[in-house]
């Protein structure tokens, strides 16, 4: 019986002290990036406002580098625009008044996409597919 009094409290200390850990506060992966800056970069994967965008694997012959391509409701073009301005992002085409390419960091296209179909003022992004055969 003692045996199974020791192993049990065991587990329930070791489990106490794993959860404690997880809510300490800050995250060592991401201490270098300032509190009040809502985008950061490690290695390759984007950091919005805490989260982590990690890279897949995708054939970067089939879009333009550096470049999103997104669109949204033309009544929130100025809110669009100051997200965009927030995290340090050039838009570099708006034609349409409810589309735009925006600039971002070459590689981190993929993690961009993600980051912005997750805000509510963006309806869609997709790379900027270049329609011809690669070279």
């Amino acid at each position: 019986m003692f045996k199974i009094t020791f192993i049990f409290r065991s587990i329930i200390f070791l489990a106490l002290i794993s959860v404690i850990s997880c809510g300490s506060g800050t995250s060592t992966k991401n201490a270098d990036i300032p509190a009040n800056d809502p985008v950061g970069y490690d290695n390759d994967i984007l950091i919005v406002n805490g989260i982590d965008y990690v890279r897949t694997a995708k054939d970067e012959r089939y879009f333009k580098k550096g470049e999103v391509f997104i669109t949204y409701e033309v009544s929130r073009q100025d809110d669009v625009f100051a997200l965009f301005e927030s995290y340090d992002l050039e838009v570099l085409n708006s034609t349409t008044g409810s589309s735009a390419t925006v600039g971002v960091p070459d590689g981190f296209e993929e993690q961009w996409i993600e980051a912005l179909k997750v805000e509510e003022l963006i309806n869609s992004a997709e790379t900027n597919s270049i329609i011809r055969a690669p070279a």
